[in-house]
């Protein structure tokens, strides 16, 4: 978006046509609550244990990577220089770095990239009747507002638990539709669930 030689730090939102205003104040307000005060250790225990299990997957099916993939590193090579040691390896590295990266560390990245001289805003919205787009004196304002705006240390309030309960009853097929054009399956199962299925 920015240029191949450059780094950027980015957020973004997608947003109800009538909530432009209101997603950049959410945003922006985030953006300065990380600023002041950082993650906690648990959301960067988090993000660690969502990390290694992508890395974990990706090494354990490299087989059966799509060539698209492949196609898009090959690409990153050519273009930045990006390396393509392979899903494997870069597993292989990554149990050796991931333990090692630590909250402050985090913190510290948080604070030198958030800061009051270095942000571009881009705002995109459909060109239709009704939308209500901020104007540049609008946006400006409200990049002000998040600066001076009185916020509390994020409180991780995260529980692990299972995503269903364990009194799940099994149902049966009742319906199948296959869409030919779309490629998916759609199942229509005796509890009323529907369950669509895409290779």
């Amino acid at each position: 978006f920015l240029s191949r030689s450059k780094d950027a730090f980015m957020i973004n939102a997608m947003t109800q046509e009538s909530q432009i205003d209101k997603s950049l104040e959410v945003l922006l307000a985030e953006n300065e609550r990380v600023r002041r005060f950082g993650f906690t250790q648990t959301e960067l225990d988090r993000q660690k244990e969502e990390i290694f299990s992508q890395y974990e997957k990706n090494a354990k099916e490299s087989d059966k990577t799509e060539s698209r993939s492949f196609c898009s590193e090959y690409v990153s090579n050519y273009l930045s220089g990006d390396a393509i040691p392979g899903a494997p390896k870069k597993f292989k590295y990554l149990k050796n770095i991931l333990p090692n990266i630590t909250l402050e560390e985090v913190n510290a990245l948080a604070k030198k990239w958030v800061t009051d001289d270095n942000m571009g805003l881009v705002v995109m919205a459909p060109e239709k009747e009704g939308v209500k787009v901020p104007t540049e004196a609008d946006i400006l304002a409200i990049i002000r507002q998040s600066k001076t705006t009185e916020l509390q240390p994020y409180v991780d309030k995260f529980r692990e638990e299972p995503l269903v309960g364990d009194d799940l009853v099994p149902g049966k097929v009742v319906s199948r539709k296959e869409n030919s054009a779309m490629g998916f399956t759609e199942l229509t199962l005796s509890n009323g669930v529907v369950v669509v299925l895409k290779p």
